[in-house]
């Protein structure tokens, strides 16, 4: 077992907030990410958006696709959920 040598808590190496991680050095907007998703259901008509993932902290809580009105789930990735629950990223 450890052996406690004092109270006071460690430097951290990290330098912000830790929840802000991105995937990728290049941060993808919400609007990319719509547009890019618009692109997909007008390429292929049986493409559907059960959730919109991105990393945008100022995305709104749904957004109207062309074919749905999914949620929009903030996070560590950028792409979409389908229906079946698979996901979708977006590249850079």
């Amino acid at each position: 077992m450890a052996k406690v040598t004092g109270t006071k808590a460690s430097k951290s190496a990290s330098t912000g907030d830790d929840n802000d991680r991105s995937v990728s050095s290049k941060r993808i907007s919400f609007s990319e990410v719509v547009e890019w998703i618009n692109g997909l259901e007008r390429s292929d008509t049986n493409t559907r958006v059960a959730a919109i993932l991105t990393t945008d902290s100022k995305a709104p809580e749904f957004h109207c696709l062309r074919f749905s009105y999914p949620p929009v789930k903030i996070g560590k990735i950028t792409g979409y959920e389908k229906p079946d629950g698979s996901i979708i990223l977006k590249q850079n």
